[in-house]
């Protein structure tokens, strides 16, 4: 079990990008749902500011991801090898060898 005292080094160590805090003051899409999930999950650990904080790094992740698929679309094989590296990917291929398939 992670420690409360990681938990929010690690908070500490974030930074939402501007489009992150951007959607989050601007575009409230949910917002209300992010900050009540994060309250019911860190409310005993962490501060309103931190909740607000990771909430704001939640829309720059989600946003970022969104990004990347669209460059994906027009992005050439060369390029995407280029950027895509793959870690820690033996036990799922050994998974998959041993029973066919695995959900991620």
């Amino acid at each position: 079990m992670i420690e409360v005292q990681a938990v929010k080094q690690i908070i500490q160590q974030l930074k939402p990008s501007l489009l992150g805090r951007f959607i989050f003051y601007c575009l409230p899409y949910r917002r209300t749902i992010v900050l009540n999930n994060m309250r019911r999950v860190f409310g005993k650990i962490l501060s309103k500011t931190e909740i607000k904080k990771l909430a704001q790094c939640f829309y720059s992740h989600i946003f970022t991801c969104i990004k990347e698929n669209l460059m994906m679309k027009w992005m050439s094989k060369q390029a995407m090898n280029e950027r895509i590296h793959i870690q820690g990917h033996e036990p799922i291929i050994r998974l998959c060898q041993d029973y066919g398939g695995v959900i991620i």
